[in-house]
């Protein structure tokens, strides 16, 4: 059994905090029943228990923020110009609420990158620390670029995307001068330069960005004529090699390597515009608090603390789970989420709802963030910031979790009130609060991009038909 003066050890770090020995002993008690006996913990025990589990979460959201603000102090101390990492038992406490019970192999687990890196698409992933340190660098410091743990920033994508892309057209046409005849390699390698040359503009103009709704009369010309040459000269290039003498091995090879430059080009063009809604957003960020000073930045930022708690506790309540932010068992380990699974889950059902992305609020705020909680659940969107909240354990699973936070998202979104207005009006809402038809659509939406997206019937008729008018796939 773990005593209180045995967590203190663990959690030294915390040691100076107001509320750090009223955190421990009430974590004391959680751990003596959670390792007692089934039915051997007298009744007053769990009286105090469960009065402890509240206090437990409320201590460690304020823990948090204790913690985040120990280090702005120290960089401003310094004169440092933010604050570019953690220690190792910082971030394990703030990322997973571990408290230091579990041996080095399984801290080493919690640490590694395949549990925290996400891969290149269009959403940014980010762990709590990641999420903290971003807010704090661009409140106290007006930054707006920081390494994340999570993924990869959308600046380091655009990087990434901007060599890998032409890297790519120049593998094309190494294999067309290798694998074609002298004659016909020419002809392709031109073809090639030009749909290089024209794939950025054809999907800025296809996709209608935001370069495409701004260009003046004489822009807006440059870019359908690049899109035409793109086009036209995509489908000769196509031709080329399907009525070449190659084997059908290698003209599908060479033929996925053009649509793997266009799916990437996708990608670059709306990281890059989600970078660009993020740049605003930051300065008009940056003007609403030029005159204030660090008290009340410091107060901004124990708000922001307090209401991602506030989002773990509904993630919990609403998947009745009890709301316990601390990673106190190994077995908690089974339920765990990681980067790329929700990665995985977000583009899925994205591909199954391509209309989340077209939503207002989106082209407005930009694409959401993906911040993973400590805490147990299904996953929730914060409107006041745009994210996507998912715990780190996830009891029915990451695609589950990610549902209902996307759901939850198209829910909170709908600006107008049109789609909850006509969702409410279905018979198997009448009479019911809003909070509990809110829920009701948050399954019924799992249910859409997953089981029905299956084939498998399993939604009420009625649902089934508004599901297919009012979030078709």
């Amino acid at each position: 059994m773990w005593s209180a003066e045995d967590l203190k050890q663990k959690l030294d770090f915390l040691r100076e905090f107001e509320g750090f020995e009223e955190f421990c002993k009430h974590l004391e008690l959680f751990l003596f029943v959670q390792e007692a006996p089934k039915d051997s913990v007298p009744e007053e025990k769990l009286k105090e228990f469960r009065r402890s589990l509240e206090q437990i979460g409320n201590a460690f959201w304020k823990l948090c923020f204790l913690l985040l603000q120990r280090e702005i102090r120290k960089a401003l101390k310094r004169g440092e110009r933010g604050i570019d990492s953690l220690d190792p038992e910082e971030r394990l406490f703030l990322n997973f609420g571990y408290v230091g019970l579990f041996g080095a192999g399984l801290e080493g687990k919690l640490m590694s990158a395949d549990l925290r890196r996400a891969p290149i698409d269009p959403f940014t992933y980010m762990t709590f620390s990641d999420y903290l340190l971003d807010q704090a660098n661009a409140l106290m410091w007006g930054r707006t670029e920081n390494s994340l743990e999570g993924g990869l920033s959308q600046s380091d994508k655009i990087i990434i995307l901007k060599s890998k892309i032409p890297e790519l057209f120049q593998r094309l046409k190494d294999f067309l001068r290798n694998l074609l005849p002298e004659e016909s390699a020419l002809v392709g390698l031109k073809l090639a330069d030009s749909v290089s040359k024209n794939l950025e503009d054809h999907v800025h103009l296809e996709g209608r960005s935001r370069k495409a709704r701004l260009a003046d009369t004489e822009g807006f010309k440059e870019l359908k004529s690049r899109s035409e040459a793109y086009q036209r000269d995509k489908s000769k290039l196509i031709n080329l090699i399907e009525s070449s003498a190659l084997g059908e091995g290698e003209r599908d090879f060479l033929l996925k390597m053009i649509s793997e430059a266009e799916r990437m080009m996708r990608l670059y063009v709306t990281i890059e515009s989600d970078l660009e809604r993020t740049k605003n957003r930051f300065s008009l960020l940056m003007e609403r608090i030029r005159n204030k000073g660090e008290i009340h930045r410091m107060e901004m930022l124990k708000e922001l603390v307090g209401r991602k708690g506030k989002m773990a506790q509904m993630a919990s309540r609403r998947s009745r789970q009890v709301h316990m932010p601390l990673l106190t068992s190994a077995s908690q380990l089974v339920d765990a989420v990681d980067m790329w699974s929700i990665s995985s889950s977000v583009n899925a059902i994205v591909s199954r709802d391509p209309g989340i992305m077209s939503l207002a609020r989106i082209r407005t705020h930009g694409l959401p963030r993906v911040v993973v909680l400590p805490g147990r659940g299904n996953g929730v969107y914060d409107w006041e910031d745009n994210t996507l909240n998912i715990p780190f354990q996830a009891p029915q699973g990451t695609l589950t979790s990610v549902a209902f936070a996307l759901a939850s998202m198209r829910w909170d979104a709908d600006e107008e009130g049109e789609l909850r207005f006509s969702y409410q009006q279905l018979k198997e809402n009448e009479g019911k609060p809003i909070v509990e038809i809110q829920l009701n659509f948050c399954k019924h939406y799992h249910l859409w991009v997953t089981k029905e997206a299956e084939g498998y019937r399993v939604l009420p008729k009625e649902v089934q038909r508004w599901f297919s008018w009012k979030v078709p796939r």
